[in-house]
């Protein structure tokens, strides 16, 4: 009964993440600047299943497309 009075607390599938505005994050990085790395190569047979689950999250707005150096 617990759970069924407070389903909206719950995740109903892996995309449902929530959010929330009780609290801010800082991440203090004092002077340093923007770090840039290479981008890491993956085994051809998982590369259509991450490309899948890229593609889901985008749709689940988990993640947003970046245009940034």
């Amino acid at each position: 009964q617990l759970l069924q009075n407070n389903t909206d607390v719950f995740s109903r599938h892996k995309y449902d993440l929530g959010c929330t505005d009780l609290i801010q994050v800082q991440i203090p990085t004092g002077n340093a600047r923007p770090h840039a790395e290479g981008l890491r190569s993956h085994p051809r047979a998982y590369l259509q299943a991450i490309d899948d689950e890229i593609e889901q999250m985008l749709q689940a707005d988990v993640i947003e497309e970046a245009n940034s150096s």
